[in-house]
């Protein structure tokens, strides 16, 4: 469960700024937002996590970590065209805990409504829905899917973004954006007792949406830089090589080695989405390509499908989600595969978990219902129907595990009040 220090400052500031805003500035806007619910799966062969920074995952007995999360944002005017926004959140994170964070600190200038500069911390936006993914109320399901979340390695980014858009009349709209700044990211190594640190890295990218009628879509692409190399262990492999191709005479063996080191390595993506909105009618469709220039770092491509239909305050939804990346060999390992010493079979058994770990093989079949009971919060039960060859994206596994999962999760959203 959510830890109670980070409990109670949220909900403290939930109390207090509110007041703050009554007695500052006219147009001080404050707002909270949050999910609390449980997921479960039917076995305790794997974990089923929300996103790649989540050290565990749900598994047969209930769990209020996966989903459950609370955050609150200050809006605060600094003048006719400036303001700022802060957003604090507390959510199960890469190190096990609920500890706040700063996830949003910007400063933005919208000197006319068609253009906007913004610079500060905010969240890593893929999509449509990137924007909100910890907001579980602006979207259709109970989380966004696994297939496609869990390839980002970015939480955040510090820089700077400008966008302008054009009113094109009859109902159209285009936007473009542009936006630089570094890598803001801690994620688990499952394998290993220290994280990886993604931030640092200068990363650039940029998108052009257009809106028509019910129709919006949207093409970007993005430019990410590891900035740090693995920790040890991992990150002893080239060295570990490199030993043995001296004391083997083999230089194959050395030139394996300086396929693993990560930093300075270059992501390049993109990404081109689709939604359609328009009476009980709501479409959203996804398709991410994403390649780095180092050897475990392979290509990926993922996407998904959703459609939902209104009845009401209920909405059913059925999505289908995949991720799959460029099958990843074991690179040469000369005749390291063939000692018998512990040391040795050690070594050749870390490296194959290691390159195992990387390849992506999954997709899920979703369904459920969503129940709009206030204007302000929903209710919402999801069934995923998951096959998986194993990690990353299911994690912990254990012997036994037969490939194929059902997750069940309930949730509560709301929002209130201001915000971004």
């Amino acid at each position: 469960m959510m830890c109670k220090p980070a409990l109670f400052a949220l909900l403290a500031a939930a109390g207090a700024v509110p007041g703050l805003c009554q007695d500052s500035s006219a147009g001080c806007q404050f707002g909270a937002f949050g999910t609390f619910g449980v997921a479960a799966t039917n076995t305790n062969k794997v974990g089923y996590p929300r996103n790649g920074f989540q050290p565990s995952g749900a598994t047969h007995r209930l769990d209020p970590e996966t989903d459950s999360r609370l955050g609150v944002q200050l809006r605060l005017p600094l003048g006719e065209s400036l303001f700022a926004t802060l957003q604090a959140m507390s959510q199960y994170q890469y190190d096990g805990t609920y500890r706040p964070a700063i996830t949003w600190a910007t400063l933005t200038w919208n000197p006319v409504s068609t253009f906007t500069v913004r610079a500060g911390r905010e969240s890593f936006e893929l999509f449509e829905s990137g924007r909100n993914e910890n907001v579980g109320y602006t979207y259709l399901w109970v989380r966004p899917p696994v297939e496609v979340f869990s390839s980002s390695i970015l939480s955040a980014i510090d820089g700077l973004d400008l966008t302008q858009s054009f009113n094109l009349g009859a109902e159209a709209m285009l936007s473009l954006k542009a936006w630089a700044g570094r890598s803001v990211g801690m994620a688990p190594l499952r394998t290993q007792s220290q994280p990886m640190n993604f931030s640092g890295g200068h990363d650039i990218g940029g998108h052009a949406g257009l809106t028509l009628g019910p129709w919006r879509g949207r093409v970007e692409m993005w430019q990410i830089q590891v900035p740090h190399d693995f920790p040890p262990p991992t990150g002893s492999v080239a060295q570990v090589l490199d030993g043995y191709s001296a004391a083997l005479h083999d230089p194959g063996l050395a030139r394996s080695g300086s396929l693993f080191p990560l930093q300075g390595a270059i992501g390049r993506g993109y990404s081109a989405g689709l939604v359609y909105e328009e009476g009980p009618v709501q479409a959203e469709a996804l398709f991410i390509r994403s390649y780095f220039d180092r050897y475990l770092f392979n290509s990926n491509q993922s996407g998904f499908l959703s459609m939902g239909y209104r009845l009401g305050k209920v909405m059913p939804y059925g999505m289908f989600a995949k991720s799959r990346s460029a099958p990843l060999k074991l690179p040469y390992l000369g005749i390291l595969p063939e000692l018998t010493d512990p040391t040795s079979r050690k070594v050749v058994a870390g490296i194959t978990e290691l390159v195992n770990g990387v390849n992506i093989n999954q997709y899920t079949y979703s369904g459920g219902l969503r129940w709009d009971f206030s204007d302000h919060a929903d209710f919402k039960l999801q069934v995923d129907r998951v096959w998986s060859q194993g990690p990353p994206l299911v994690i912990n596994l254990q012997p036994g595990f037969s490939g194929h999962l059902t997750v069940v999760s309930a949730v509560v959203d709301f929002v209130f009040g201001g915000g971004r």
